[in-house]
């Protein structure tokens, strides 16, 4: 026998129901649509019978062994990100020298090249075993190096001299895979148009050259800033990167080749107090002089500290402030002349290039604060990434408008 339950329902429970899908029904309508979209960022696909399109393409290999290519296409590849952050004479002429080099707050003391290359050859081996602690060498930051992979950037310093060492270390494989990186260096590569992590590297010292060159423009800021002599190194018999350009700029095809392996050394710097966002003062006078340096320094504050000199100055020196000053800078002039009295500097101890890490190909957005600061710098990495418009992209090839280093 075939039994059947009906329940029955009132006219109000039936109401009920009909107001309780009509509240879900919003929420399905959102979900469903967030569902369509993700569902055409992932599978979408364009038209079997639209035009291909000559897509910027870098081919990466050993120069030693060319069996294994990688390959990396991307619209955001541009020339002068990929093929002009690096020049082969200026980096063998700036070289870690023979002999001895003195430390920077005892110049009576020095020590021989020769123990440094030694160390950092033992720290490469170290780091090529996959180990996360070194004999000679304590990690100041390692947030950016893959201990699997065996790639990236490291900071470390010398647990016996005072010097600290930035390693770069790359491998085919590696260098064209820009989103393994992390969060900062993947904003980089699609701001600057494809700056690689491990070439961000060969910027910092030429770029020392050029905020010096700066800053001597100026008494005041020649007599407050400083910053750490530095050095390339790379191990012996490092073996080289090529890098080939496809539908790259307007040249059909264009190509480098990198060292896999190399290092800035630089001085250890002791800070007698570190810059602070909270002060408006430190705040402010670093803006300023990023502002004065064309925006070649990276605005980051933490790249600032404030420097007991060596040796007490010599000689008296006078910010001036003009009638027509405002009050921001009347307060950055008095800062820096109580710094000159008190005989304290202004060290610039990282010399990244920063029109290249963010792409300024033109005049920089000038602002007076870093809330501002950092959403315009926001703003452009969105743009960068999301919303350029085709005909950019192609004009950005055909006719580029870069001012690297090289």
């Amino acid at each position: 026998m075939l039994w059947c339950h009906v329940t029955l329902i009132t006219k109000e429970e039936k109401q009920n129901i009909g107001e309780r899908v009509m509240m879900k029904a919003p929420r399905t309508a959102c979900l469903m649509v967030v569902l369509c979209i993700t569902t055409v960022l992932l599978e979408a696909r364009r038209s079997i019978h639209r035009t291909p399109e000559a897509t910027p393409e870098i081919t990466v290999y050993w120069r030693d062994d060319q069996t294994e290519k990688y390959r990396l296409r991307d619209s955001h590849l541009e020339e002068g990100a990929v093929f002009h952050t690096f020049d082969r004479e200026y980096f063998e002429s700036h070289m870690l020298p023979s002999g001895v080099i003195p430390y920077r707050y005892e110049p009576k003391k020095s020590i021989e090249t020769s123990v440094l290359k030694k160390l950092l050859e033992e720290l490469v081996c170290e780091m090529q075993a996959g180990k996360t602690v070194f004999t000679h060498f304590e990690p100041l930051k390692k947030n950016e190096f893959n201990t699997h992979s065996r790639t990236g950037f490291i900071v470390v310093k010398f647990k016996d001299y005072p010097f600290v060492a930035k390693v770069f270390v790359e491998e085919p494989s590696s260098f064209v895979d820009p989103y393994s990186r992390g969060f900062r260096p993947m904003c980089i590569y699609f701001m600057s148009g494809g700056v690689m992590r491990h070439s961000t590297g060969f910027g910092r010292i030429p770029n020392l050259d050029i905020i010096r060159k700066h800053v001597a423009d100026d008494p005041c800021w020649d007599a407050l800033i400083t910053m750490p002599d530095k050095w390339f190194w790379q191990p012996d018999n490092v073996r080289q990167l090529v890098v080939e350009g496809k539908n790259i700029g307007p040249n059909p095809s264009m190509k480098v080749t990198l060292p896999s392996v190399y290092a800035i050394v630089a001085d250890l710097i002791i800070p007698e107090k570190r810059m602070s966002l909270i002060s408006k003062k430190d705040a402010r006078l670093c803006l300023d002089l990023c502002h004065y340096c064309d925006y070649c320094i990276d605005p980051n504050i933490s790249n600032f500290v404030l420097e007991r000199n060596i040796e007490p100055r010599t000689k008296k020196y006078t910010v001036p402030i003009p009638d027509n000053a405002n009050n921001h800078q009347r307060m950055v002039a008095n800062y820096m002349q109580e710094l000159l009295d008190d005989d304290l500097s202004l060290c610039i101890y990282d010399t990244e290039h920063f029109r290249t890490l963010v792409g300024i190909k033109d005049a920089p957005f000038h602002t007076s604060n870093y809330v501002s600061w950092y959403l315009k710098l926001s703003k452009k990495f969105m743009r960068d990434k999301f919303f350029k418009f085709k005909y950019e992209r192609i004009e950005a090839q055909k006719h580029p408008t870069f001012q690297y280093l090289f």
